[in-house]
């Protein structure tokens, strides 16, 4: 390997020299920076080469919820200056830069060149995440618990939320919001199975 601090391989851009394999938390921590810097600066050219070059090595962001998570189960904040606390609870404090208009509203194309599993994915495209629950069966198990809890079997609505978190579904009920481990996220459903005040991605596709 180059000597620490040589100077990239190619000359095919400053990114060259990050590789493609695993991704160290040095490394991690100095990606995310100099993408919040360039979120801030409202670079969102460099700011989506950053998130581009991320996901490629098994680390999906996700802006609505300022948060990250790798393939390997790491995960915290995309709003420093502790990139690996996690988002909900501390760290954050609502400095960051709001996300792009583009960020969110087109569903899959949030996640670069990730496989396609968007919100609005419909009946295909579900095999990418590997090994992940489709969206379709989250939103009904989602809906089930919301049903539970609507009919006060709280019991009921734990036993659904331990199972969701145990295939990496993580609900924030005081959000009204859940995500996933692979960078999926969306608003919780109501017991009919449509969206609250806010009405998120409408796109379950039923």
């Amino acid at each position: 390997p180059p000597p620490a601090g040589a100077p990239p391989a190619s000359g095919g851009g400053d990114t060259s020299h990050f590789g493609s394999g695993y991704v160290t938390n040095e490394e991690l921590g100095g990606l995310l920076k100099e993408r919040a810097q360039a979120r801030a600066s409202k670079d969102y050219a460099s700011a989506d080469r950053i998130r581009s070059q991320l996901e490629a090595r098994g680390v999906h962001i996700t802006d609505q919820t300022r948060s990250w998570a790798a393939n390997d189960g790491r995960s915290g904040s995309t709003s420093g200056p502790n990139f690996f606390a996690q988002p909900f609870g501390g760290a954050g404090g609502g400095q960051a830069p709001p996300p792009p208009p583009y960020g969110f509203g087109g569903g899959g194309g949030q996640f670069g060149g990730a496989p396609p599993q968007g919100p609005h994915g419909g009946g295909g495209g579900g095999g990418g995440g590997g090994g992940g629950m489709a969206d379709h069966v989250i939103h009904e198990k989602l809906v089930e618990r919301e049903k539970a809890r609507v009919a006060r079997d709280y019991a009921k609505s734990d036993r659904m939320r331990d199972e969701l978190q145990a295939a990496g579904i993580f609900v924030k009920d005081s959000e009204k919001r859940w995500s996933a481990n692979d960078g999926r996220s969306g608003p919780i459903p109501t017991a009919s199975g449509g969206y609250g005040a806010g009405g998120g991605g409408g796109g379950y596709g039923g």
